[in-house]
């Protein structure tokens, strides 16, 4: 979604206060964001869902989607 939305690794690890690898990290799943980064890039990744909401033509009905944890 970052990639998507021409955010990178660096803007969004300085949103959130963490470092550039932690963010490569956490999107590669080596590693899942912990309390209080994980809330405050779960908030990140909603607003953008938000603001730039996947395109209906996905092929996938909407309720079968994946949400993120």
């Amino acid at each position: 979604m970052r990639q998507a939305h021409a955010l990178t690794l660096e803007e969004v690890a300085a949103s959130l206060k963490v470092r550039r690898a932690t963010v490569g990290a956490w999107e590669s799943g080596r590693t899942e964001p912990r309390p209080p980064e994980r809330e405050a890039y779960e908030r990140l990744l909603e607003q953008l869902a938000v603001l730039y909401p996947a395109p209906e033509s996905s092929g996938v009905p909407q309720k079968d989607r994946a949400v993120p944890q």
